[in-house]
């Protein structure tokens, strides 16, 4: 057994791992405060570069557009009560207009500018955000909700607009005294929240996660402990992940370069990996399946890599070893799955999650008896720690996610070994029943992530006959080798690399890319994934259980 005697408490019984006290020193003026000085710390190193260009900014350029911003929001009357909402990701002035709210106290609520009308207007209704900032391409999409739901927000715009302000008026310079004079806000209680993240069930409205400014020093603190000091890294998701929020905020502390790239390529991400000496690679589990899937034709070393992170999602051991073997060096390939079931990353066992870290007690319920797992029992993975998200914004009944025992209900099925390694099998939501063996849909994905021709991949289930019968949904690359696939051609393809049980019974639907909804997160929203497909078929049941 593993010695985790540094980090748990002895063991009292009742199948609860329990750890010590995380011990540590954070900003007691906030999170704003503590990127304020950190990034003047770091003032002439680079901060970040835009990949196709060369592009790039120094922390000192960073900061003065930050403090710049932070000025024109206070002279909107923006205060420490207000939220703020970034929507971009991939833009030099992305950083800016996350870190410009913090500087003055504001929460900020990043959204995907992606997502439909309606979560959107569900966010912009939940938070009562006073500003948005938006790309061009989004502008009239924003525009029509606002309008259309009557709401007191400030569109602000990358790029030419008529309508709306453009970024530019907030980038004008102030009198050199208030900048060079400008101090950040003092935030005085730590419990106070810092930030909202996003979390839309699949078939749920997007409900505001609260981290307070305690919980995400606290984290950038482990962060900085864990040796992850300056580098270069390059990540492929949106503003609106905690994950990408963490990691920008982690670089600006660390003083570490971030590289912006545009739309993810394989064979870009090769050059880029070596042409700009890049230490750490985080992609989302879709992303690292192309990766895969493309290899490494032109057997190019990258010998200063030592991170691949796969953040959002899980990937089997094959497939981590896969990549791993993509390399001519060794470095450390992991997939904690999320922040929401924090847990220490490993550089064993590579299709576990992580192991317990201190600060943090865990433990394994039973989805219906309720009882506590033992190790090697699966149930939905729940926690306890002042590290925790605080509460759901302005949602009561959302906010009934914690236990009789104030244990924080996270929604992921997992288990731990005998080692007290956690495994996240998925969303207890995404796991459907054949033969009473519960089939996690996740798995069932990757298996067909891995042909060429599929770009989007989600499985649900039919009712039929007392059991859950597995139907793909695909969409397939715009590509002609993809389009001279057949459904039979993906179905042997699977069904050769699965056992029986998890075999393909439904069938396989293609379906245009426009059709497939998406969470606030970037999921796949299965329920209405499910209508979509099934509702017009006869003699299918739609009281099913959505995976």
């Amino acid at each position: 057994m593993v010695n985790n005697s540094n980090i748990e408490l002895p063991d009292e019984g009742d199948n609860i791992i329990r750890t010590k006290d995380f011990e540590v020193q954070v900003n007691s003026k906030g999170l704003g405060h503590e990127i304020f000085f950190q990034m003047k710390k770091h003032a002439d190193a680079v901060a970040q570069i835009r990949a196709e260009c060369e592009e790039s900014d120094t922390f000192e350029l960073l900061l003065e557009r930050s403090v710049r911003l932070a000025l024109h929001l206070q002279k909107r009357g923006v205060t420490s009560k207000d939220i703020v909402s970034p929507c971009a990701t991939n833009d030099l002035n992305a950083i800016v207009t996350m870190v410009a709210p913090l500087l003055i106290g504001a929460k900020i609520a990043c959204m995907d500018p992606c997502l439909g009308e309606a979560d959107i207007g569900e966010m912009l209704q939940l938070t009562k955000a006073k500003i948005v900032f938006i790309y061009k391409e989004h502008e009239e999409k924003f525009g029509k909700i606002v309008n259309d739901l009557n709401l007191d927000v400030e569109i602000v715009v990358f790029g030419e607009t008529r309508k709306r302000t453009p970024f530019t008026e907030f980038l004008k310079p102030f009198a050199k005294d208030d900048e060079q004079n400008f101090v950040p806000f003092d935030v005085r209680n730590l419990e106070d929240d810092a930030l909202m993240v996003f979390s839309g069930g699949l078939s749920g409205v997007p409900k505001g996660m609260c981290f307070s400014h305690q919980c995400v020093l606290s984290q950038l603190q482990r962060l900085a402990g864990t040796g992850r000091k300056s580098t270069n890294f390059i990540l492929y998701s949106s503003l609106a992940w905690i994950s990408t929020q963490v990691s920008i905020m982690s670089s600006l502390i660390s003083g570490s370069c971030r590289l912006i790239a545009p739309e993810f390529d394989p064979a870009q991400t090769w050059k880029y990996l070596l042409k700009y000496d890049i230490k750490n690679l985080i992609l989302p589990p879709n992303y690292a399946l192309q990766f895969l899937r493309y290899g490494n034709p032109d057997k190019l070393e990258t010998p200063n890599l030592k991170l691949f992170m796969i953040t959002g999602g899980r990937l089997n051991v094959d497939q981590m070893n896969g990549l791993k073997e993509l390399f001519t060096h060794p470095l450390l390939i992991i997939s904690p799955y999320n922040l929401k079931s924090p847990v220490r990353l490993l550089k064993k066992k590579p299709g576990a999650s992580g192991a317990p870290i201190a600060g943090f007690d865990y433990k394994i319920v039973h989805p219906v008896t309720g009882a506590v797992c033992g190790p090697n029992e699966k149930g939905e993975i729940c926690l306890k720690s002042k590290y925790c998200i605080s509460t759901y914004y302005n949602n009561e009944t959302a906010s009934n996610i914690f236990d009789e025992d104030g244990f924080l209900k996270t929604g992921d099925l997992a288990y731990y070994d005998d080692d007290h390694y956690f495994y996240i099998v998925d969303v207890i939501d995404d796991i459907f029943r054949y033969e009473s063996v519960e089939i996690p849909a996740s798995l069932l994905e990757s298996i067909l992530y891995e042909h060429a021709a599929v770009k989007i991949v989600s499985f649900i289930a039919i009712h039929s006959d007392g059991e859950d019968i597995a139907m793909g949904v695909v969409v397939k690359h715009d590509s002609e080798s993809a389009n001279d696939v057949t459904e039979q051609d993906l179905i042997e393809f699977f069904n050769d690399k699965i056992n029986n049980l998890h075999k393909i019974r439904g069938g396989i639907l293609f379906v245009k890319e426009s059709l497939i909804p998406y969470t606030v997160t970037g999921r796949i929203r299965k329920f209405l994934l499910c209508k979509t497909m099934l509702e017009d078929l006869d003699g299918v049941d739609l009281s099913i259980n959505i995976m």
